[in-house]
């Protein structure tokens, strides 16, 4: 198996592609997925971002008054779309490694059935399968190939200043920050998390995932007293 072919990265760039709102419409980052998609000839997604990049940066370099107003997707957004394909590739390595890990318990119980469940979870999601012991280094192999394009971007958009190195895996949150002179409110995006570790993005993601299930039971748990006091309103 080729480099070419061992990466989640594809398939993060997919699946990102396939988002959808509340409205059941494209989101932001489904559109600009489905665009990078559409660029440089082979399947290596460092290349298809930066190619995009060129693409985006000549296009609005050449709108004038005779084309008309540049409206197609910003070059600077392909930095904080690169992090969040980043995290969507850890993501699917999780998955996949879940997936191996819990048909060998399966096996240990009923024994070895021949069939590969894990192939098949990986192959759903449009992604080659990566057999769990290499999981780690393909992912490390993933993160090198865009903090090398990343860097590359960097350097051409020096004009924005401080610019954040990708990451492994990295989370921001929005803070509410207030003018001491104006007392203007605004919202600003800060790091939550990052790290550049396998194991410590792992266990952030494992927090996440508990953190969204203790969310879940807390809202069935409201839900289904609503739903006896309604009983008893009607009663």
């Amino acid at each position: 198996m080729t480099k070419d072919t061992c990466t989640f990265l594809l398939a993060a760039l997919n699946e990102i592609a396939e988002k959808k709102d509340a409205q059941h419409l494209p989101t932001k980052d489904a559109l600009l997925a489905d665009t990078v998609l559409n660029h440089a000839p082979d399947d290596v997604v460092p290349m298809k971002i930066a190619v995009a990049f060129h693409v985006f940066r000549e296009a609005r370099r050449g709108a004038n008054e005779i084309t008309g107003e540049y409206l197609g997707p910003k070059p600077e957004a392909l930095l904080s779309f690169t992090q969040r394909v980043m995290n969507k590739a850890c993501w699917l390595a999780r998955a996949q490694g879940i997936a191996q890990t819990i048909q060998d318990q399966e096996e240990e119980v009923r024994g070895t059935t021949g069939i590969d469940f894990a192939q098949d979870s990986g192959e759903e999601r449009g992604q080659t399968y990566i057999s769990r012991d290499r999981i780690e280094d393909v992912i490390i192999s993933d993160f090198a190939d865009m903090a090398a394009m990343h860097s590359v971007l960097c350097d051409e958009m020096d004009y924005l200043g401080d610019i954040e190195p990708l990451v492994l895996f990295g989370q921001r949150t929005k803070i509410e920050r207030i003018d001491e002179e104006t007392g203007e409110v605004s919202d600003e995006w800060v790091s939550a998390f990052e790290t550049c570790s396998w194991p410590d993005a792992l266990n952030q993601m494992d927090s996440i995932v508990d953190g969204l299930r203790n969310d879940n039971t807390k809202e069935s748990l409201m839900d289904r007293i609503r739903e006896r006091m309604g009983e008893k309103s009607a009663a």
